[in-house]
């Protein structure tokens, strides 16, 4: 089976970005003035489109978790793709953490590996602990 993060927290954590670095744009330009001002504008700007409407899309985008009997695999990575993999029979603890706004995340622990699946579905969840 083939999941992926949820679209849901991408728009949440977009809106939440995007909100937060305007704030701190207003911010720098109330009250501070000079060529710095002009410079860190410049800056925040720059990282608030690179990483809220570029970066973040694609990281949701080029992640993936296959789940299957004998085994757990992430891939994911915007520069570098990395692929994580865990063998189900070597899985010692499995930690699953509810959050709202589809904020889930379940967690495969062996001994010295784990791997994170961040960003799952109420429904995906629900599937992935009926699988296990």
């Amino acid at each position: 089976m083939n999941f992926i993060p949820c679209i849901t927290c991408l728009k949440i954590l977009q809106t939440l970005s995007f909100i937060i670095l305007s704030l701190l744009i207003i911010f720098v330009n109330v009250f501070f003035q000079g060529f710095g001002v002009l410079l860190s504008t410049i800056t925040l700007f720059t990282i608030l489109v690179i990483g809220v409407f570029i970066y973040l899309p694609l990281y949701f985008k080029m992640s993936e978790y296959i789940i299957e009997k004998e085994k757990i695999e992430k891939k994911s990575g915007v520069i570098k793709q990395k692929t994580e993999l865990l063998h189900s029979a070597k899985i010692q603890h499995t930690t699953i953490i509810n959050a709202p706004f589809s904020f889930n995340c379940i967690i495969f622990i062996s001994s010295g590996s784990k791997i994170v699946l961040p960003f799952l579905s109420k429904k995906d969840l629900e599937i992935i602990l009926n699988f296990y």
